[in-house]
């Protein structure tokens, strides 16, 4: 089962968390034939966190898992939270396949679509 995982800061406030929710859940119905499912986790203050997330998609089935980092900058989420999440994961679950997609920020066209919105 591949699985496709967005992964955020996460906020104090749920209501902010979301945001994140609901895009989800769209991305997940327009993923047909290339994730059997689309998940999102947060690293800090509300979950779901991402390690807790990963141990409950890989009882579930996950035999491959693509993390998503939500950021768009480079930050230490990004450059050493993250890594060190997916070491920690395929310690813990050797069966697995995990990779890192680009960030956010990385996305070639970002910028046409945010120019396309103004």
């Amino acid at each position: 089962m591949k699985i496709l995982l967005i992964v955020a800061h996460g906020s104090r406030q749920e209501f902010a968390n979301q945001h994140l929710k609901r895009l989800t859940a769209d991305i997940g119905a327009g993923v047909e034939g290339r994730f059997d499912k689309v998940q999102c986790a947060f690293l800090q203050f509300n979950g779901p966190f991402v390690i807790d997330t990963i141990a409950e998609l890989v009882a579930e089935g996950a035999t491959q898992i693509v993390l998503f980092p939500y950021f768009l900058s480079e930050g230490s989420h990004v450059t050493s939270d993250i890594p060190e999440l997916v070491k920690e994961a395929k310690r813990l679950y050797a069966g697995v396949t995990f990779e890192v997609a680009p960030m956010l920020g990385e996305i070639q066209g970002l910028k046409d679509l945010i120019l396309g919105v103004l």
